[in-house]
């Protein structure tokens, strides 16, 4: 009995120091807009995947809700320096 209860922390420690838990982004549904993004509730973390979670992945949730490392900005940002609305968008080819 004592064997198994040793066996079990140095498991325990084996699991909770070298090889990291995976910690991904939690998923979140808008039933309004009806748009899967990422929960907001935890902003950043590390994914591991792969044996013995030798890959890792850091991700940032920006406040709308999607996987980046720029923040979300909802004003309106102006193109040319006299004020005018006027944008030009080119779409081509390469």
């Amino acid at each position: 009995m004592p064997s198994l209860v040793v066996a079990t922390l140095l498991l325990e420690l084996v699991f909770r120091v070298v090889t990291p838990a995976n910690d991904p982004p939690l998923p979140s549904f808008d039933e309004t807009t009806g748009i899967y993004h990422l929960s907001t509730d935890r902003r950043s973390g590390v994914a591991t995947f792969g044996p013995l979670a030798t890959g890792r992945a850091r991700w940032r949730i920006n406040e709308a809700g999607w996987n980046s490392p720029v923040g979300y900005r909802t004003e309106k940002i102006r193109a040319t320096s006299d004020g005018s609305d006027d944008r030009c968008g080119i779409v081509g080819i390469v």
